[in-house]
C-alpha cells in the first residue's frame, strides 16, 4: 500500500487494513512452516526470514514488515 499509493494515487481506505494485514500474516505462517519442512535444504526462502537458523531475528524482521 506504501507503494502504491504514490505511483496509482488510489485512496486507502482503512476498512481493507484486516484483510492486508490477515493475507500477511497467513503469507509469514506459510513461509515459517515452508521453511521447516525444508530444514535439509539450508537456503531460506528469504534471508531475513530465516526461520530455521535465526528465528529471533526472523520473528523481529516479520514484526518490522507488519509494522510498515
Amino acid at each position: 500500500m506504501m507503494i502504491e499509493y504514490p505511483f496509482n494515487q488510489i485512496p486507502l481506505d482503512w476498512r481493507m487494513l484486516p484483510f492486508d494485514l490477515l493475507a500477511m500474516v497467513i503469507y509469514g505462517f506459510a513461509n515459517y512452516f515452508i521453511c521447516l519442512a525444508t530444514k535439509n535444504d539450508p537456503t531460506p526462502i528469504y534471508m531475513q526470514l530465516d526461520w530455521t537458523n535465526h528465528t529471533g531475528q526472523a520473528f523481529a524482521n516479520f514484526f518490522i514488515i507488519i509494522g510498515i
